[in-house]
C-alpha cells in the first residue's frame, strides 16, 4: 500500500469516527428548552380582600401570572403607578420594577423590561 493510499484510509476512518460521534451526540442530547416570549399581556383586578381598586395582576398570553401594576400610595407624586415583574423565568433584579406616570405607561414600561429580560439584557 502506498503512502497516498494510507493517508486516504486514515482520513476515511477519522471522518467515520467523527460522523458516528456527531450522530451519537445528536441522539443522546436532550432537546434544548427554548423560552417562549409572550408579547401580549392582560391586566386583571386583584381579588384580594382589602386591596384597592387600582391594583392589577399582569398575565401573559399563556395565562401565567407574571407581575403586578398598582396605584401605590407611597410612590412619587409624578409617577404614582408601580409595576413589578414576578415571573419565575426572570431572575429577580432591581431593574424588574419601577414607577410610571399613568397605568398605560406602566404597562408599556413593564412590557419593555419583561421583553428585555427574556432576551438576556440586564
Amino acid at each position: 500500500m502506498s503512502t497516498g493510499e494510507r493517508i486516504f484510509v486514515i482520513i476515511a476512518v477519522l471522518a467515520t469516527i467523527v460522523w458516528v460521534a456527531v450522530v451519537w451526540f445528536a441522539l443522546t442530547t436532550p432537546p434544548i428548552r427554548v423560552l417562549t416570549v409572550s408579547t401580549t399581556f392582560h391586566l386583571k383586578r386583584t381579588r384580594l380582600p382589602g386591596n384597592p381598586a387600582d391594583d392589577y395582576e399582569e398575565f401573559d398570553s399563556n395565562r401565567r401570572f407574571v407581575g403586578r401594576i398598582m396605584l401605590h400610595p407611597q410612590a412619587p407624586k409624578d409617577q404614582p403607578w408601580f409595576w413589578t415583574i414576578t415571573a419565575r423565568e426572570i431572575p429577580p433584579l432591581v431593574h424588574n420594577h419601577g414607577y410610571s406616570a399613568t397605568r398605560e405607561q406602566a404597562m408599556t414600561d413593564f412590557k419593555a423590561r419583561y421583553m428585555g429580560a427574556t432576551r438576556g439584557s440586564r
